[in-house]
């Protein structure tokens, strides 16, 4: 536990891959956060751009905000970046940070109240999320909600929803201990670390999202997963790329076997028949198929979503 009850200490976690751009910007917005305990710990997962030299400055002069924990000795990618950040923490509350975003000043006290109200012990693992504001590389505005842009429907946590569509950005994320030890260790085939956070949430915590933006979003031509929105000719496009699909939709299966065999002793059985059910979908043949996704409703939210979904499930390559 923390010394401080009232307010306690809160590890936001950063991992920084050539993120030089705009970094300064993302850590000016933490230091003038109203909420003021807070450790920014920093992984660098291998920059050559000038991500380091902006770090170290920025921990030489604010060194009790600021810790640069790994200089990036070794590649991970994103994931397991921010899983080994996770494992350093020892904090009983945890936030995620992307690199090139603009937190508003109320996101981490925010965020926090709604953890207060909704923790009812340490040992019920809690999720907290936000919506967000969509901007461009100037952080102008392009949509004052990231939920509608996307089409989410955040109040749907359920597992069989969740394996197919993650509506958790991680950047808006609060987590408790309870929920961190529950997660770890994330396994390589987990899509992304807030898909398996809000995966692991779902199944044995609970998750609840603010409707009020926290963060302003910022889409440039190197974010990684970013804000898509969806149109007509977007999901045409999704249909017509086959290849890219069907490996996407492999990857969501590996992730359900990992959440599967990790966890077979403490998941319910109903879980536990929904995730085998899902794991083997792609032995199945079309109709079987068809037949599963509809049973559990294995599909992404919104009418054009779930026809690009049911389309990839019958064209996915059958395993043996």
């Amino acid at each position: 536990m923390n010394s401080n009850h009232i307010n306690p200490t809160i590890d936001i976690l950063l991992s920084t891959y050539n993120g030089g751009e705009y970094l300064q910007q993302q850590l000016d917005s933490i230091l003038n956060q109203t909420y003021d305990n807070w450790k920014v710990l920093i992984r660098d997962d291998g920059s050559t751009d000038e991500t380091l030299r902006i770090i170290e400055s920025y921990s030489s002069t604010y060194p009790k905000k600021f810790k640069f924990v790994d200089t990036g000795s070794v590649r991970l990618g994103a994931s397991q970046s921010f899983a080994g950040l996770m494992e350093y923490s020892d904090s009983d509350y945890i936030m995620f940070c992307d690199q090139d975003d603009v937190w508003l000043p109320k996101k981490v006290e925010q965020a926090y109240q709604k953890m207060k109200q909704t923790e009812s012990n340490q040992d019920q693992p809690v999720l907290i999320h936000t919506d967000l504001t969509v901007v461009n590389e100037n952080l102008e505005l392009i949509s004052d909600s990231y939920w509608d842009y996307q089409r989410l429907n955040i109040n749907s946590v359920r597992l069989e929803q969740m394996l197919v569509q993650n509506h958790v950005t991680g950047c808006t994320v609060l987590i408790n201990k309870a929920l961190k030890n529950h997660c770890l260790p994330i396994p390589v085939d987990a899509m992304m670390h807030d898909w398996w956070i809000a995966l692991i949430a779902g199944v044995f915590g609970k998750i609840e999202g603010i409707s009020e933006s926290s963060i302003l979003y910022r889409q440039h031509s190197k974010n990684h997963i970013g804000a898509k929105k969806y149109t007509n000719l977007s999901l045409l496009l999704k249909l017509a790329s086959l290849k890219d699909r069907n490996q996407i939709f492999q990857r969501t299966i590996k992730q359900a076997n990992a959440l599967l065999k990790n966890y077979h002793k403490k998941l319910s059985s109903a879980h536990k028949q929904i995730l085998y059910d899902y794991v083997n979908i792609s032995k199945q043949n079309w109709f079987l198929r068809m037949k599963i996704a509809f049973r559990y409703e294995f599909f992404k939210i919104g009418f054009w979503p779930k026809v690009s979904t049911a389309f990839h499930l019958l064209i996915l390559k059958r395993e043996r």
